[in-house]
């Protein structure tokens, strides 16, 4: 990641619960999440990445708020999922090599 990208203005996470289980709305796509490598980009505090942990092969969930990241962490090792990689970062500049994930998640990042 670099350290030097602008953000612009960040808003905090917390809405996961407008939203249906992460299970349900990873399902609604369709993909087979077994054995993936996936990167979620504006993860947040991860509740889409925390979903395809339980399924995918790895999963490294990327969000420029620390303290939703930690907030995942915490979710995480509450469910005992170590497949799964926190990283402060900002989509505008990201340090992800080319083929290093089989999905990329998306989803209510501006």
């Amino acid at each position: 990641m670099s350290a030097t990208a602008s953000t612009g203005r960040t808003f905090p996470g917390g809405l996961g619960y407008l939203r249906p289980p992460a299970e349900i709305e990873l399902a609604a796509y369709g993909l087979d999440l077994r054995g993936l490598r996936i990167a979620d980009i504006g993860a947040g505090e991860g509740r889409l990445a925390l979903g395809a942990a339980h399924l995918a092969d790895g999963v490294v969930a990327i969000d420029p708020d620390r303290s939703a990241l930690a907030r995942g962490r915490a979710e995480a090792k509450r469910l005992g999922l170590g497949n799964i990689t926190f990283r402060e970062g900002a989509a505008q500049s990201l340090d992800l090599h080319d083929e290093s994930f089989d999905l990329v998640i998306l989803s209510w990042t501006l």
